[in-house]
């Protein structure tokens, strides 16, 4: 077995991308979000492993109203501005 130049190039490639992906994470709050989410699904897969099945059961009903709050994250974000990304107030909206 014999490693190619395309072989490292490969590996340097998927190194650089990893590196912007965790360093966009790291400067940003979605990175504890992401944190959470990876912590969250590998805790499923361990007690799915150990065959715990009470924590399995949480886990996955958390995991399922992650999916559907997901789908209402437009609204939540909304919800809780103060201002709009232009630097409008919705002082008319927001309760203080």
């Amino acid at each position: 077995m014999s490693i190619s130049v395309m072989d490292v190039v490969d590996i340097l490639l998927v190194a650089v991308l990893l590196y912007y992906v965790i360093a966009f994470f790291r400067d940003r709050r979605a990175g504890k979000l992401a944190a959470g989410v990876v912590f969250l699904v590998l805790a499923l897969i361990l007690s799915n492993l150990l065959q715990m099945r009470v924590i399995s059961f949480i886990l996955e009903s958390i995991v399922s109203v992650g999916e559907l709050s997901a789908t209402k994250t437009d609204a939540l974000i909304v919800l809780g501005r103060k201002t709009s990304p232009g630097g409008r107030s919705f002082r008319g909206f927001c309760y203080s």
